[in-house]
Formats: structure tokens, sequence, C-alpha cells
């Protein structure tokens, strides 16, 4: 097998985005959530430490991860930023399949050295490269919705219950496109609340962040108020990358708020041209089947881990109970 090399980079150094860049180029297909300044931004907006493997083969880089962490102690714990729903995860197609493996093999086997947790969410396309019986594996889901295919009636394909609630309640509320990004991710922020999982991110830093996200995506906010009390009751900050566009910070006060905004939103993506509407995520079964209700496909992709460390996995287990 050859020989690779791993190279472990601050992803503050312009080396790391210069060899990044590279190797998306190589790359068939590019992921909103592969942009270095997107998730960069969002790591250090989280106070994330972030660092950068490439791993190359023959001098020729043929791997590389953007690795956002949080040191918990003496610990070195590899996590996902909030609102990044897929690992940034990038390999080349144009090497051999032995080149490719190596460097998956090598990069993997460094991450599990260097972090005593690594968790890794990995689109559908990259995961049968990167599967390892060394890391544990879970399946996740997603739900998408082919924005090309919807009819005049936005609701057609909606679940009979959806749609009565919508028909029933779309005159009651005003939807706007705003600028008003801080009142979206306050709703998001008071949602995450009731639920009793509070976000332990800087609020006011999140919505700047999202109001005008660095890189090669950008952002639309949408309110929907009710008529009578003239009160925001769902808000919702899309992500567009290419023809995509992404369910990205939401939430809502109980209420038909946001089935409401989501009908008004699809149609207004459709009519500016996006194909895909990604709703990000349908791993809790009370938020997929609200998502599901909108007649979408489901869509899998794998979470990847490895831990070496029993003490840090008892931590996190226990701090996650008292939450």
């Amino acid at each position: 097998m050859p020989s690779a090399k791993d190279a472990i980079l601050s992803a503050h150094s312009p080396e790391a985005r210069e060899r990044w860049e590279e190797m998306q180029s190589r790359c068939p297909t590019r992921g909103a959530f592969d942009d270095f300044d997107l998730v960069t931004g969002l790591s250090h907006v989280q106070q994330l430490q972030c660092e950068v493997l490439v791993t190359s083969v023959d001098n020729e880089d043929q791997f590389g991860a953007i690795l956002p962490f949080r040191r918990i102690g003496p610990f070195r714990d590899a996590i996902l930023p909030r609102f990044c729903p897929t690992s940034p995860v990038l390999i080349p197609t144009d090497a051999p399949v032995a080149v490719r493996s190596a460097a998956i093999e090598s990069a993997l086997a460094c991450m599990a050295r260097r972090y005593h947790r690594v968790s890794l969410h990995l689109t559908a396309d990259v995961t049968p490269l990167v599967s390892n019986d060394a890391w544990g594996s879970t399946p996740l889901y997603t739900y998408r919705l082919d924005l090309t295919k919807l009819t005049a009636d936005i609701t057609a394909t909606w679940s009979a219950g959806t749609r009565r609630l919508y028909r029933k309640n779309v005159e009651s509320y005003r939807v706007e496109e705003t600028a008003d990004t801080a009142t979206a991710v306050q709703l998001c922020w008071n949602s995450y609340a009731r639920a009793g999982r509070p976000l332990p991110i800087d609020q006011r830093a999140m919505s700047e962040f999202a109001h005008q996200p660095p890189g090669d995506v950008s952002t639309r906010t949408f309110l929907a108020t009710n008529r009578d009390s003239n009160v925001s009751e769902a808000g919702l900050v899309v992500l567009q990358h290419g023809g995509m566009a992404f369910y990205w910070i939401a939430g809502s006060m109980p209420g038909p708020g946001m089935t409401v905004m989501i009908g008004h939103v699809l149609q207004v993506l459709r009519e500016s041209g996006l194909t895909d509407f990604d709703f990000l995520g349908a791993n809790t079964p009370s938020i997929a089947e609200f998502k599901r209700r909108f007649g979408p496909t489901l869509h899998e992709y794998t979470r990847m881990a490895s831990s070496r460390s029993w003490l840090l996995d008892s931590l996190l287990a226990a701090r996650n109970r008292f939450r």
C-alpha cells in the first residue's frame, strides 16, 4: 500500500486554506458545509478550537478534514459545531483507489491518536469510502424536498392534517423576508430552552454571523407575524449554496406559525430558482414527524465515532443526564 503522510494545521494558517481549496478543486461535488470560512467561522462563534488534517500520498493531498474541537480538562473532543450538520471532509476522486485508501486509513488513525473522542457526520457519497471497522457507525437521517416538483398548490404532497392547518391559518399570519435575523435566532434559542436544551452559544454573535455568513454561502431570513397580536411567532434563517436551500436556524412559538411560514418560504425559494430544500435532520422523533408531513424524501447519512477515553465518555454522559 502507498505510504501516507498526515499534517495537522491550524485553521488560521494560510497553508491550511490553500491546501483545502486545492483539494476542493479536485472534488466533483462541493457542499455548503465543506466551505472553509463557514465551518471555521461557526467554530469561532461557538468558542471551539479548529484544526485541519491533511493527508498526502506521494506529495499530493488525498484527504482533508476540518476538525473543530473543545477541551474538557485534559481531553480533546472533536465535534461538529452547532448548525453544521455534516463534517467537512474532502476526498478527491482523481487518484487510484489504493492511494485514496492509504490516505483514508492514515487519516482515521491520526484522528484517533490526536483526539480522545472524534465524531464525524459523513454524507452518503463519503461514507462508503471512509467506513472503518475500528470506528462505531450509526445511521442518521434528513428530509429533502425537490422544489422543481412542487405544483401551484404548494400543499399537494403534504399530510391531510398539515394541509388543513395551513389553509385554516394562512390568512392569520404575515410572512415576510426581513433583515431581522436577531428575532429569528431568538425564536430558535427560545425553542431549544423550552425543550430543556438551552444553547451554550452567544446569541448576539450567532445573529451577526447568520445575518451575513462568510464563504460561498448566503442567507435569507423569514418571520411569520400574527396579524392580530403583531407578534412574530416563527422565524427561519435559510442557508443557500448553489441550488440548495437549507432549513438552517429555525424556531417558533407553539401554534401554526411555522407551518404557515414553511408554505410561504417553499414558494419563494422555488420562484427564486432553487432546486432542493434540505430540512437538516430527522433524528429527533417529534421533529422528524413534523418535517415528514411536508412530503419530503428521507435521506440517510452516517455518524462515525471513535473514543479512547472511558472517563471522558462517562463525564459527557453524566453531563447530558443532568441537563
